[in-house]
C-alpha cells in the first residue's frame, strides 16, 4: 500500500511514521510537513531528522503550509506571522518531541533531502498512482485543500484517510468542541470534504478508544536500542500531559495518529458510518461553532426513483467503532519491530 503522509510532526505523528516503516505492507512514498502542533519548517525538520535516523533518507519530505488558508485574508491576521497555538506546546513540547533529542545517524547512514512545495507533490502524486496511493494527512488539511485548488481534477481519484474531527465526542480543544486539526484551519477542512475526494475521517469518536501505557514504553525500553530510548521519552512527555489534562486518560493516552496510519493500511479496524460532512467556519446563532464537524443536509439529493425524497451522494465516511484491541497490538508489535531493528548501542 502506498502512503504519502501529510503531517505536523509532533509525538502522535512521529509514532504514526514509525507505524508505517514497521509494517511490512506499507509504502512510505513521500512525507509533507504542515504547521499544527508545531511551526511547518519544524515538522519538516522532525519528519526528515527521524527518517534519516531510521536510515530512511530515500523517503523524500516536502515543505507544506506554514499558515491556515485564511490568515493572509483575515482583517485581523494580514500580514502577521502565524504562531503556533500555546496548548500544542503543552502535548509536544517546544521540538515536537517532547524535549527528546534524536539518536545520532549511525556513520553508514546519509541525510536525505528536502523539497518545496508539498500541495504540488501531493497533486503530483495523485495524478501518478490514483486510488493505488492513499494520502494519509495527521494534521491540518491545508495542503490537501491546496493541492485540490490548483488540480480539482484530482479530486476524484484522491484517497484521503485523515485524522481530524469528531461526531459524537467532546472536542480536544480549549471549548471542548472542536478538534485540533480542523479548528487550526475550518475553512480548508470544509472545503475538502466538498471537494468529491474518497475521504475517511478518523476522529476522536475512535481515537480516545486506542490508548498509549507507561506499561506499553516500558517493553519498548527492554529494547535498549537509541530510538527505542528516543521513543520512551517522547511517550513520557505525552502521556504525563494527557494525565494532567484530564482525567479520562489515567489509563492511557489516545494514539490519534498511529490510528489513523492503520486505517489507511487495513480499514477494517473501524466501522464506517456514511455521511455527508461540513466543517463548521463561523461562530454565532445560525452557524453553530466554528471548528466543528457536522452532517452537511445541504448535500442531499432527490433521489429520481423516489420524488421527494433524499439520499446522500457522500464519498465522507467517518469512523465511529474500533477494534482497539487489534489495533493496539499491532502498534505495540510494529514498534517493537522497528526497535530492534535499529542499530545496537
Amino acid at each position: 500500500m502506498r502512503i504519502m503522509m501529510d503531517c505536523d510532526t509532533g509525538i502522535d505523528d512521529a509514532l504514526a511514521i514509525l507505524y508505517l516503516l514497521g509494517s511490512p505492507d506499507a509504502e512510505l512514498i513521500g512525507v509533507t510537513g504542515v504547521f499544527g502542533n508545531v511551526q511547518g519548517s519544524v515538522a519538516v525538520r522532525n519528519s526528515r531528522g527521524l527518517l534519516d535516523c531510521l536510515g530512511r533518507p530515500d523517503i523524500p519530505v516536502y515543505e507544506g503550509a506554514g499558515e491556515p488558508s485564511y490568515w493572509q485574508a483575515g482583517p485581523g491576521t494580514a500580514g502577521k506571522p502565524y504562531t503556533i497555538d500555546p496548548g500544542c506546546e503543552r502535548f509536544h513540547g517546544k521540538n515536537g518531541f517532547g524535549g527528546a533529542q534524536l539518536p545520532g545517524l549511525p556513520s553508514s547512514y546519509s541525510r536525505g533531502s528536502i523539497y518545496a512545495d508539498g500541495a504540488a507533490a501531493i497533486a503530483e502524486a495523485v495524478r501518478r498512482y490514483g486510488t493505488g496511493m492513499t494520502i494519509l494527512a495527521t494534521g491540518p488539511l491545508t495542503d490537501i485543500d491546496e493541492a485540490l485548488r490548483r488540480a480539482p481534477d484530482i479530486a476524484p481519484k484522491m484517497k484521503l484517510v485523515m485524522m481530524g474531527g469528531t461526531l459524537t465526542q467532546p472536542g480536544n480543544c480549549y471549548d471542548l468542541v472542536c478538534e485540533t486539526n480542523i479548528i487550526n484551519d475550518p475553512e480548508a477542512a470544509d472545503r475538502v470534504f466538498h471537494s468529491g475526494a474518497d475521504i475517511t475521517m478518523v476522529g476522536l469518536d475512535v481515537t480516545h478508544q486506542c490508548l498509549m501505557t507507561r506499561g506499553h514504553m516500558r517493553a519498548v525500553r527492554q529494547a535498549d536500542t537509541p530510538l527505542a530510548e528516543f521513543i520512551c521519552q517522547m511517550a513520557d512527555y505525552y502521556i504525563s500531559a494527557n494525565e494532567a489534562a484530564d482525567p479520562v486518560f489515567a489509563q492511557g493516552s489516545p494514539l490519534h495518529d498511529p490510528l489513523a496510519a492503520a486505517v489507511a493500511l487495513e480499514p477494517s479496524l473501524v466501522q464506517l458510518f456514511p455521511i455527508s460532512l461540513r466543517a463548521e467556519t463561523r461562530t454565532g446563532d445560525g452557524y453553530g461553532v466554528r471548528g466543528r464537524t457536522v452532517g452537511d443536509p445541504a448535500m442531499l439529493h432527490t433521489s429520481a426513483d423516489e420524488p421527494g425524497s433524499k439520499a446522500s451522494v457522500s464519498h465522507t465516511r467517518a469512523a465511529l467503532g474500533v477494534d482497539s484491541v487489534r489495533f493496539v497490538s499491532a502498534w505495540r508489535k510494529r514498534l517493537l519491530k522497528v526497535c530492534s531493528e535499529y542499530p545496537q548501542r
